[in-house]
């Protein structure tokens, strides 16, 4: 089996994805692995014709990179994968669209649905219909209420515990807890400043 292409931003999620490539049975040639590099990545460069490709890149540079050479490697028919940690089992109603990185022991209910370049990590659980939205981080042991809706771009922290029924675009929350019963888009919500909700430009 051929290795899987990576264009990657040298961010400590390279690990993780690199070690559940190991514990899937698959290896990984390195494109690029700085951030510099991803953002500047020119596909017309690099003959990716069959050959599995993955973007990777980690919270601190959410977003827009990585759903923009997603966008352009769907529109180029590249072959994105999937990268899934084997001890993750998925129900056969999840939606899963391309690019997206589930880690070990993460927990995705009966109709959940993640969109391009989404990434739940190690521990998460996703509850019965969640909707993830494109480039969306769920970070570690994250716990998702049963039919939340997360938009685009949104990171939420590690150990968080979201029972919103909405999330929206470009949000970060890394509070602990999150008991509203929707936040707006470009919203921050964080652990270090609990009293301040503060709005941002994408």
């Amino acid at each position: 089996m051929t290795d899987v292409y990576l264009i990657a931003d040298g961010s400590a999620h390279v690990d993780d994805v690199l070690q559940t490539l190991s514990r899937m049975g698959r290896s990984a040639t390195l494109l690029v692995n700085d951030f510099d590099s991803l953002v500047n990545f020119d596909f017309h460069g690099h003959d990716l014709a069959g050959h599995e490709l993955f973007i990777a890149s980690g919270s601190r540079y959410l977003g827009t990179n990585r759903t923009k050479l997603v966008k352009e490697a769907r529109m180029r028919r590249l072959a994105l994968i999937n990268i899934i940690d084997p001890s993750v089992e998925l129900p056969g109603d999840v939606e899963l669209g391309a690019n997206v990185y589930i880690g070990r022991g993460a927990t995705l209910k009966s109709g959940v649905s993640l969109a391009d370049g989404a990434v739940i990590q190690e521990g998460a659980t996703l509850g019965t219909l969640a909707r993830i939205g494109n480039s969306t981080w769920i970070g570690r042991d994250v716990r998702i209420a049963s039919r939340t809706v997360i938009g685009r771009n949104t990171l939420i922290g590690d150990h968080t515990e979201v029972r919103c029924k909405e999330i929206g675009s470009y949000c970060e929350l890394d509070h602990g807890n999150c008991l509203v019963e929707s936040l707006p888009a470009s919203t921050h919500l964080l652990r270090n400043h609990p009293e301040k909700i503060v709005v941002f430009n994408p």
